[in-house]
């Protein structure tokens, strides 16, 4: 049923696209033609209708009537703008503008339908040059004043009377065509549709139930997947530089009746110190969860370690007062850093915790 129903809506997707496309102004006869033969393949003919779409609005919008037409509504735009800032004056911008809109009929005028009509009439030795010259001039008036384009039609359908009746002729014997190839088209994919369909249906798995009075059962092979808990803590090893200090002299000797000058040593050492985590539950142990752990508390150990390389650098500029041996120090930037991690693992969670008391943790 179901897939009676996907059936269905695809075939009326496609029906609505192929009228779509037949009805649509936005297509040359040569795109109709060829969306309309992508019905055999309806994503074809649904990306092609979106980048011809796309091709013909790309190619309107670089067109040179096009780009004029902008640059004229931008001239005007512009003078507008001057005159609100008191640049123009009334004067100046309505000569400029009507300068500028009769440019805008004029160009108007040469991208109209009734304009590129009488061209191609006049192109066909249909009409004279003298009557072309006539019916732009009618065509110019009727178009400043606004008039509708219907009553364009009708004030030069005298003359446009043949032409018309050769492009109609043209595509009405063109319809018979394209009809065939829709009902065509239409019959090969409902073919292809049914088809599909039965084949689907005789493939599927017949399930016969189990009789209440038989041994039949069912298969019970199937597993849940074994989850492994843990319990478990991390530790993590940090390299720490610490700073020693001494001094010598700072005595008075009686014999000689002379005093012996202090003198300050500073030097740096290293230690190494663990740092352990509390006890965790971990549901389904595996490597990803361990390595994810080990992430987690060297990042909060690493955090900690900011810290730690303040108070060094505060016992330097207290303790060491040897000034040479300061600016020694201070330069060569000792910090801190992480050495190792590693994870423990038990299955109970006394398990850990006796482990965890055996390790000796140093702060």
């Amino acid at each position: 049923m179901e897939h009676s129903i996907g059936v269905g809506a695809i075939v009326g997707l496609i029906t609505a696209s192929s009228l779509y496309v037949w009805n649509s102004n936005e297509f040359t006869k040569e795109q109709k033609t060829f969306l309309l033969i992508a019905i055999v393949f309806a994503p074809v003919q649904w990306i092609g209708i979106l980048v011809i779409k796309y091709y013909n609005n790309h190619k309107f919008e670089s067109s040179p009537e096009r780009k004029t037409e902008k640059k004229l509504d931008s001239t005007i735009s512009n003078l507008t703008e001057l005159k609100s800032k008191g640049i123009l004056s009334n004067e100046e911008y309505n000569s400029k503008v009507k300068k500028v809109k009769v440019e805008k009929t004029e160009q108007n005028l040469k991208n109209s339908l009734e304009y590129k009509q009488l061209k191609s009439l006049f192109d066909s030795e249909i009409l004279t040059k003298e009557e072309f010259k006539n019916k732009i001039q009618l065509l110019q008036k009727v178009s400043e004043k606004e008039v509708n384009t219907k009553e364009i039609n009708k004030k030069i359908d005298s003359t446009n009377k043949d032409y018309f009746e050769v492009v109609e002729e043209k595509e009405e014997s063109l319809i018979p065509i394209y009809i065939g190839s829709i009902l065509f088209f239409a019959l090969v994919s409902w073919g292809i549709l049914i088809y599909s369909n039965k084949t689907t249906s005789n493939s599927k798995d017949v399930f016969t139930p189990i009789a209440i009075d038989t041994s039949a059962v069912y298969n019970t092979n199937y597993q849940e997947p074994l989850k492994v808990k843990k319990y478990a803590y991390v530790v993590i090893t940090v390299k720490y530089p610490i700073l020693l200090t001494s001094q010598t002299g700072g005595s008075y000797d009686s014999d000689t009746s002379s005093f012996t000058p202090i003198i300050y040593y500073c030097d740096i050492a290293w230690e190494n110190k663990d740092r352990i985590t509390d006890i965790f539950e971990i549901e389904d142990y595996n490597e990803d969860v361990k390595y994810m752990h080990l992430d987690k508390a060297e990042k909060d150990v690493k955090n900690e370690l900011f810290y730690l390389k303040d108070n060094f650098t505060a016992s330097i500029l207290r303790d060491c007062k040897n000034d040479d041996k300061r600016e020694i120090i201070k330069g060569q930037n000792y910090k801190s850093e992480v050495t190792d991690r590693q994870i423990f693992t038990f299955d109970s969670y006394s398990e850990a915790s006796i482990n965890k008391e055996k390790i000796n943790i140093k702060y």
